[in-house]
């Protein structure tokens, strides 16, 4: 297989997987409209076209994606915090983090 083939035949799965998605986030909606959080630490402009396309993805299949720009510079507790808060929040089911910054690392002390 050629690799025009390889990518059709790749376009096509990743269309019938969102139509699959989308089917199924509409069923569980009679219960609970779904939302994703997504934090995003040192924002950059690389993780902003995953960004969008991740959120264009969400509101495709009917979830919501809330943005959280947090600084390259922010301290483990308030993280940790913003964390807290996001599972606290009975809206939220689910939660991504990206780390935009090489710089940033909780680890450090």
């Amino acid at each position: 297989m050629n690799d025009r083939n390889n990518y059709i035949l790749n376009e096509y799965m990743k269309n019938d997987l969102k139509v699959k998605f989308k089917e199924a986030i509409a069923k569980l909606k009679s219960e609970k409209h779904p939302k994703l959080a997504l934090i995003d630490i040192g924002k950059q402009s690389r993780t902003a076209v995953y960004f969008r396309n991740l959120k264009k993805m969400a509101d495709f299949i009917g979830v919501e994606a809330q943005s959280i720009d947090l600084a390259e510079n922010i301290k483990e507790e308030e993280l940790l915090q913003t964390i807290i808060t996001l599972n606290e929040d009975k809206t939220v089911n689910g939660n991504s983090i990206f780390v935009s910054s090489k710089e940033f690392c909780i680890f450090k002390k």
